[in-house]
């Protein structure tokens, strides 16, 4: 399957995710979203039904309380196709944040968000933090715009998974939206993207999911480790 014939229901819902996203960061004026390629093209086929989603962001010069910071997504998700609905394979959201001066960019926190096949000992979803910046081909660099030499931040232990919940694209960018926008214009972009998520690909974590049921009194790491059971 060629990426031009990937169901158009996948795409487009990609597309309007990150088009909320910029109309969003606009009537706020927060700041602005800068991106690679269409989204439809950042879309690529791959052996065994998998489509494959590769996408970079620039949220540039976007406010945060009294000074503006410059932050760098790469959103890598794998989806299976065939079978009925597309469901979300893998996600790995990784996030980098910036403060920029002298036409320099110094690196202030960076990490990311997995989701995947389950594995011995990783909690199914996680975030793990870092010191290292994001590495920009010249192409992507002068794209989105981010063409700045990176300053690395402190020294990190890069090991340390913590459990999170559900933090594939929707819920990062809602969780940016929360840091960066205004009351009302992210309770507006909520309620939007609640309804677009929906139709995003759903990742599948039914061990957890049953570990929820089982004990819905507490939100305890254990669940996010229920496939060692």
């Amino acid at each position: 399957m060629s990426a031009s014939a990937l169901p158009y229901a996948l795409t487009s819902a990609y597309e309007t995710l990150v088009e909320l996203l910029e109309d969003a960061a606009a009537n706020s004026n927060c700041g602005l979203v800068r991106k690679t390629d269409p989204i439809r093209a950042c879309f690529a086929s791959h052996e065994d039904n998998l489509a494959i989603f590769n996408c970079f962001l620039h949220l540039q010069e976007w406010q945060a309380r009294k000074q503006h910071l410059h932050i760098l997504l790469q959103v890598q998700e794998s989806i299976k196709l065939g079978g009925g609905e597309p469901v979300l394979a893998q996600s790995t959201v990784t996030i980098n944040y910036f403060k920029v001066n002298d036409n320099q960019a110094q690196l202030l926190q960076a990490l990311h968000f997995d989701y995947g096949p389950e594995q011995k000992s990783h909690p199914i979803f996680h975030a793990q933090l870092t010191n290292e910046g994001m590495a920009l081909s010249p192409q992507v660099a002068a794209q989105i715009e981010f063409e700045f030499p990176q300053l690395p931040c402190a020294t990190c232990f890069k090991e340390a998974r913590i459990p999170t919940s559900d933090m594939t694209f929707p819920s990062v960018l809602l969780c940016l939206a929360a840091d960066h926008f205004g009351e009302k214009f992210f309770t507006d972009f909520f309620e939007r993207l609640l309804e677009v998520q929906e139709k995003l690909p759903q990742p599948s974590f039914e061990k957890t999911r049953h570990s929820l049921q089982a004990t819905p009194g507490h939100l305890r790491s254990s669940h996010w480790f229920a496939h060692m059971r």
